[in-house]
């Protein structure tokens, strides 16, 4: 699972992939509970993860769930489009983690084995091959979390003044 963050530390948490990697999928979340010592976990939308996603997405939810506190507020899957030119864009932001005293973060979830770059072309590899993606996940995650700014600017007609970044 590749995850890295941008702005962790302002938002004061930090997921700790490496506290679950290694653990059975069976007793991943048995096990971290007990390693965390029963703290008050991350309010999530929707509450569970549809067990048909995909397996580094339904490890990221676990630990988000598991690891931030009730303070944040963890959306999946948000479908959100825009239009340019007269045509509309789909687009997904896979989790969106907010924390009211800090702002948000837009996270782009990647698994597979690695992500390969030729030219503007990126390709995610697996154990069954690989597949191209339709954008740099890098750009996906940072079109998500400017989509999020606008729109709350735009709805409340105000400018946003928390933090706000992204992560792949």
């Amino acid at each position: 699972i590749y995850v890295k963050f941008d702005l962790a530390r302002q938002f004061g948490f930090e997921i700790n992939m490496d506290l679950i990697a290694g653990l059975p999928e069976e007793t991943e979340a048995e096990e971290t509970s007990w390693l965390l010592g029963g703290i008050i976990m991350a309010i999530m939308h929707p509450a569970n993860i549809p067990p048909n996603k995909v397996n580094s997405e339904i490890r990221f939810f676990n630990a988000c769930k598991e690891q931030l506190s009730d303070k944040f507020h963890v959306f999946y899957s948000v479908r959100w489009y825009t239009t340019k030119d007269g045509v509309r864009e789909d687009s997904e932001c896979d989790f969106l983690v907010f924390n009211p005293d800090y702002g948000f973060l837009c996270i782009e979830v990647k698994g597979g084995t690695s992500i390969t770059v030729e030219g503007d072309h990126w390709y995610l590899h697996d154990n069954y091959g690989g597949r191209s993606l339709k954008k740099s996940p890098y750009t996906q995650a940072e079109d998500s979390m400017r989509f999020f700014k606008d729109y709350y600017e735009e709805e409340l007609e105000t400018t946003y003044s928390g933090v706000y970044g992204n992560a792949v």
